[in-house]
């Protein structure tokens, strides 16, 4: 599992997202990363200390290790429960910080579109990539940030613990650890299919919200009530189902997971009592228990950390095909404000077509003269609107050129 993150971790996608955001919230991400380093820390140093808790229970009259321990115990936890709230505070700053910014940079890039992008982009669609594109980008960083941080730390803690305590237990309950990397493998393929089909789903949503909003004088005009309903009926039941799907899917690691838990620990439990495993103290033995019981939790995020990221990443895709599609109306490098003058408006050898294979305009070649009225007069789909578009700049020409008083638009 960790092999095929670091695989993902070179993805360029990945990758990208990672180093576009960590380094504007650097000063957010270390302070919570610090954080998460004290709680893994404390974690296992909470199953390091049933040892001493046990054995002073046991020491009769010695009063002043109970104290002892006792105050340990209390230094942890309440270094733990401030490094939490640290970490939750500092983490939800960086992350409401990257939605913010996404959101501005893929609307300031939306801006830089001529009219041509719209018109091949259905509103709903760009709706759902400014919204959830955004907060796509945040869950996978605070996914990889709180899995590869605080839960592998954690873990890895846990598991100095248990081979310091009783080494040969901590080996015998690793063969179940392969049985859930294969089990998570098999779990994201379906993730990824089930994910397509959904957001595909919920674009239909909301795309029929707003066909309604802005259609509802049609609807009502022509009674087509029932078959918007009908609509409406069959794009919300397919995402419910797969919703559905990709809940039981992300939902499946864990009974995986507390299932192989739950067979390690009894076999410890069961083996701990052959005394070819040598002799412990029930403060040694107990140590391994909690540390192995603790480990269940920061193992299951581990093995969800993957499902979860892989969820994100579709939104991930979408905001970056939104930034990094190439503006349809740029500005020429020597770009010069138009000069001041009556207003002449030309066109010479102008060709323009809305799609590559159905041309509007053929080399059209006519002048508006200044301070004159031209009425411009033809049937419907004659290019009427296409001369004003071209005029305002909506559009750029296939080939020729639109001058004003002689400057090219």
């Amino acid at each position: 599992m960790f092999q095929r993150l670091i695989v993902d971790l070179k993805d360029r996608l990945l990758w990208r997202l990672m180093r576009e955001n960590l380094r504007e919230q650097a000063v957010n991400y270390v302070i919570a990363v610090a954080s998460m380093m004290v709680i893994a820390a404390t974690t296992a140093l909470t199953a390091w200390i049933m040892k001493d808790i046990i054995d002073s229970l046991g020491a009769n009259g010695d009063q002043t290790k109970v104290l002892m321990v006792a105050a340990t115990v209390t230094l942890i936890f309440g270094l733990k429960g401030i490094a939490s709230y640290t970490q939750s505070v500092f983490l939800a700053r960086a992350g409401n910080s990257i939605v913010a910014h996404q959101q501005r940079r893929i609307y300031e890039k939306l801006l830089q579109h001529g009219v041509s992008y719209f018109k091949g982009q259905a509103s709903s669609e760009l709706l759902m990539q400014v919204t959830y594109s955004a907060q796509s980008a945040r869950t996978v960083i605070d996914t990889m940030a709180t899995g590869l941080v605080r839960d592998s730390l954690t873990l890895l803690g846990l598991i100095v613990v248990m081979i310091y305590q009783q080494p040969t237990l901590f080996f015998l309950s690793l063969v179940f650890g392969p049985i859930a990397i294969l089990g998570v493998r098999f779990i994201l393929t379906r993730v990824r299919q089930v994910l397509n089909q959904e957001l595909a789903s919920l674009t239909e949503i909301i795309n029929v919200v707003q066909e309604t909003s802005i259609g509802i004088r049609v609807i009502k005009a022509f009674a087509l009530e029932d078959r918007m309903a009908a609509r409406m009926n069959h794009a919300v039941a397919q995402v419910e189902r797969r919703s559905n799907s990709l809940s039981r899917l992300e939902a499946a690691t864990m009974p995986l997971v507390e299932t192989l838990s739950g067979f390690a620990i009894a076999a410890v439990i069961a083996l701990s009592t052959f005394s070819f495993f040598g002799t412990a103290s029930s403060g040694h033995v107990m140590s391994f228990v909690t540390a192995l019981l603790m480990a269940y939790d920061p193992a299951r995020r581990v093995a969800q950390m993957r499902v979860s990221i892989e969820t994100s990443m579709m939104g991930v895709r979408m905001m970056f095909n939104i930034i990094d599609a190439p503006v349809t109306l740029l500005e020429a490098p020597d770009a010069t404000p138009l000069p001041e003058g009556p207003g002449e408006v030309e066109f010479h050898n102008v060709s323009f077509g809305y799609r590559a294979d159905h041309p509007v305009l053929s080399e059209i070649s006519l002048t508006f003269a200044a301070g004159q009225t031209t009425a411009l007069v033809g049937p419907s789909g004659g290019g009427k609107s296409t001369l004003i578009n071209l005029i305002m700049r909506l559009y750029d020409p296939t080939s020729g050129e639109v001058l004003i008083d002689g400057a090219p638009l």
